[in-house]
């Protein structure tokens, strides 16, 4: 029997299987930037106002969430997601997509609902705070993702020591 050629059937399969690690590591790598939506809007809304709090006035973001033909979310709903803020504290706004059609804000921007023909996968942004420091403080929205202006009708803000959670739909 020759074994010089046994050997060498083992350096292959030694071979083969460090290209096979090689290649599932790179798998594993792309697939893990793959960012699927997780949850429902208004858990996921819900999740972040009650991060928000905590500390005030640090502008966040949520994980990317898929909206439904006429789902939407408002503040009564997220009063009772979010312990201890009550409804009008809170102030929605469809953020990015307040020039869309498809996107509508409640009155007193109480609620968003999206009317879209397909699925749409958004983030959401928000910070919570005193009103009147929400409203002064620019470096909250130097991120060009999240302005100020987008709550312009909001109830908890004309109120100065008001405390406000405003939260925004932003691309993903």
């Amino acid at each position: 029997m020759n074994k010089k050629g046994q050997s060498f059937d083992v350096f292959k399969l030694l071979i083969a299987a460090v290209i096979a690690i090689v290649i599932l590591s790179v798998l594993m790598s792309i697939i893990g930037q793959i960012v699927t939506p997780t949850g429902k809007p208004i858990d996921v809304a819900g999740r972040l106002i009650s991060s928000l709090r905590n500390p005030w006035y640090s502008v966040m973001g949520s994980e990317s969430v898929t909206f439904d033909l006429g789902e939407s979310i408002n503040r009564d709903a997220l009063s009772e997601k979010s312990a201890g803020i009550q409804p009008e504290q809170i102030c929605l706004s469809a953020g990015a997509f307040q020039d869309s059609d498809i996107w509508e804000e409640g009155s007193e921007q109480s609620s968003v609902r999206y009317s879209g023909t397909t699925k749409t996968d958004v983030r959401f942004k928000g910070v919570c705070g005193r009103a009147q420091r929400l409203a002064d403080a620019d470096y909250l929205y130097e991120d060009e993702k999240f302005e100020y202006d987008w709550f312009s009708s909001c109830e908890c803000l004309e109120e100065e020591e008001q405390e406000c959670c405003i939260l925004a739909i932003v691309r993903k």
